[in-house]
């Protein structure tokens, strides 16, 4: 182009591609994440309510749980069966596991059922509040989307427009490039 000014923000821009790209898949990959959590976290409460066993309830839905989280709550069950059998230990661990203040929200809520029974009727509330919390990221991810999708658009009409300008007209093209 013999614009150092055009090559250096086209450099930098460019650099910044894959680290953009890595971001957003990223995020999306939390996204999904985050979402079997609260649907292994809606099936353990729901069996959990239910029976009033938490060990017999992880066991009862566990070939139902999604990929991530499964291998999670199959940790529990192997900390409880054959490791310690201490059901505040093992939900500790259980709550260490994953970085999300509603897990760990809901994993200090099961330890205090452990010891209350009366206060499993709380579960559904965490789980549900983990949901809108999820749904109204959505939207504000969707939102941030648009925008960003909106501000390529224009980027690309922008520098989409010189090359079609300078078929169009060659005298004005020369001119913005080399003078």
């Amino acid at each position: 182009i013999d614009n150092l000014l055009v090559s250096a923000v086209l450099g930098i821009g460019l650099a910044m591609t894959p680290l953009t790209i890595i971001r957003l898949r990223t995020a999306d990959y939390t996204r999904m994440v985050n979402e079997k959590l609260e649907m292994a976290m809606s099936s353990v409460t729901n069996s959990y309510i239910a029976m009033g066993n938490l060990q017999l309830a992880v066991e009862n839905v566990l070939h139902l749980l999604p990929e991530p989280a499964d291998a999670i709550f199959k940790r529990y069950l192997t900390e409880m069966q054959y490791i310690s059998g201490n059901h505040r230990q093992a939900l500790e661990k259980l709550r260490d596991e994953v970085e999300l203040w509603h897990w760990k929200e809901w994993c200090n809520a099961l330890i205090q059922c452990q010891e209350d029974k009366g206060l499993r009727y709380s579960l559904p509330a965490l789980v549900e509040r983990m949901s809108e919390q999820r749904q109204l990221t959505a939207e504000a991810d969707a939102a941030m989307r648009r925008q960003m999708t909106d501000y390529m658009m224009i980027v690309l009409v922008v520098l989409g427009s010189i090359p079609l300008m300078g078929i169009m007209m060659p005298d004005w093209y020369d001119k913005l490039m080399y003078t």
